[in-house]
């Protein structure tokens, strides 16, 4: 008992487990006003007072535009922690629902989200063809909400948020992105998984695995692509010196699917009779070399070795690429994708940067303001994320370094931490962080720098290294602990 009541005291002073603040003449759940907007008016404001929080509902137009947003705020009534968290979304969704704010209500924290005006369907491109709400969904509407949520809390507790933060994974992580990039001053930490960065060309290299197996004329069996996905853990295993089933640097394997051929696809369930053909490892090395031009000249990430094909497989092409084709880069939701080869390709992909990219990427290496701001980045991506390429924001890291200069270490402000095995926001078969969000909170409020991140998960436990630092195995030890394994 009293080792847990040390413990307790011993985060309470390390500001891990927040302190409530007492409300200090703030206005009444049902008297608040609405805030102050630039470029947008308030249409209404209501509220309601359930288990203990105070939900504020705001709706907003922007100057000249007829889109109705909602913005969400949960303000917890009597153990408020002095912080404001917002919130985002996934596919093509601004933000989610209550759902997701009570968690964090009742933990003490203010919380936030909107659905940016767009339609409650994470699937849906349509909204496209309206420039407003495409603007909303790129960038605009997280910042309106910060700017509400942090405004109603000030007016709620009648003193302003102590600290603010973002929290998202898959489209929230790279919206999180954006607000360091385009609204430096909204969040003092930013926690960030599994981010799609270079946005337009994601979007449409998500279509690569189905144009290949197309274009060649036949779609692999699952169970054969994981035959491979397997064959080349197996082969590549040793390249971070411990066999544990995981790939700690994918992009370093050198994994050829040709040594296979001949081999039987032990995936399948049919006694070994599915053998892997010349085709399937043509099929598969191209999918994961990833798109190039007419040239042969390499485009962008293909899946990470060791990541698992599906979904990203079989006659249906991929369903966040299809849309986004369609509706963001041509602009004709009736387009034949199946007209998409491996000449037509590059026109599509260089296409969609060039239309979009200033709208909705992800990808300013200037995070100058955003530093000077004092503010914190902790991101996070699994290597065998098939969804969003955890090259990707590899490859981002190193460019705000480059950009920031060698008299800048972009650590000081900026870490990423990368999961072997894991897939998109969690899963997988690697170890998964674990209570990241509240190492950010440390890092922000505490300046206490997370030099590793704790990860566990499938009977694993591993401390994952700041980028660019990888996995190592020391060499002796069990191969499923964190203590037998290094960074280098």
């Amino acid at each position: 008992m009293w080792l847990a009541v040390a413990l307790f005291l011993e985060l309470a002073l390390a500001g891990l487990i927040p302190q409530p603040h007492e409300r200090r003449q703030g206005t009444d759940c049902a008297s608040l006003v609405a805030p102050s907007v630039d470029g947008a008016v308030i249409t209404s404001i209501t509220t309601e007072q359930n288990n203990g929080i105070c939900e504020v509902y705001t709706y907003l137009t922007h100057t000249g535009s007829s889109d109705n947003v909602s913005v969400i705020t949960f303000l917890p009534i009597s153990n408020w922690n002095g912080r404001y968290q917002g919130t985002g979304g996934s596919g093509f969704s601004t933000g989610g629902s209550t759902d997701q704010l009570s968690g964090p209500a009742q933990s003490g924290w203010a919380v936030g989200t909107t659905d940016g005006g767009l339609p409650h369907d994470s699937n849906s491109t349509n909204f496209a063809f309206n420039p407003q709400l495409k603007k909303n969904f790129a960038y605009l509407s997280i910042h309106d909400m910060t700017v509400i949520g942090k405004a109603v809390a000030e007016q709620f507790y009648g003193v302003p948020v102590a600290y603010s933060y973002w929290n998202g994974c898959s489209t929230a992580g790279g919206q999180g992105y954006i607000e360091a990039q385009r609204y430096p001053a909204d969040y003092n930490g930013i926690f960030a998984g599994s981010p799609p960065l270079d946005y337009s060309h994601f979007q449409v290299s998500q279509l690569w695995p189905w144009v290949v197996q197309n274009a060649e004329g036949q779609f692999v069996p699952t169970c054969v692509f994981d035959t491979l996905t397997e064959g080349a853990i197996e082969l590549c295993d040793i390249d971070d010196g411990g066999l544990d089933g995981i790939l700690s640097d994918p992009p370093a394997c050198q994994a050829n699917a040709t040594v296979w051929v001949g081999y039987p696809a032990v995936a399948c369930d049919d006694g070994g009779a599915t053998v892997i053909t010349e085709e399937h490892a043509k099929i598969w090395n191209k999918i994961a070399y990833g798109p190039v031009d007419t040239n042969g000249n390499w485009l962008y990430s293909g899946i990470a070795k060791g990541a698992s094909y599906n979904g990203q497989t079989g006659s249906t092409p991929e369903q966040d690429a299809s849309g986004f084709i369609r509706a963001w880069v041509l602009n004709d939701t009736n387009f034949d994708l199946s007209t998409i080869n491996y000449s037509t390709f590059p026109g599509i992909f260089n296409l969609a940067y060039q239309e979009q990219n200033d709208l909705v990427g992800a990808n300013n290496h200037d995070l100058r303001a955003f530093q000077q701001a004092g503010g914190k980045l902790l991101s996070w991506h699994g290597w065998a994320d098939s969804n969003v390429y955890a090259n990707g924001t590899a490859d981002y890291w190193r460019r705000v370094q480059d950009f920031m200069g060698s008299g800048v270490d972009v650590h000081d402000f900026y870490r990423l931490f990368l999961a072997p095995g894991v897939g998109h926001c969690g899963g997988g078969y690697g170890a998964e962080p674990v209570d990241a969000f509240d190492v950010l909170v440390g890092w922000v409020e505490n300046g206490t720098v997370p030099e590793t991140l704790s990860a566990s998960g499938n009977g694993l436990t591993r401390n994952l290294c700041s980028y660019p630092g990888e996995l190592h195995y020391t060499g002796t030890g069990d191969v499923n602990a964190a203590e037998s394994w290094t960074c280098i």
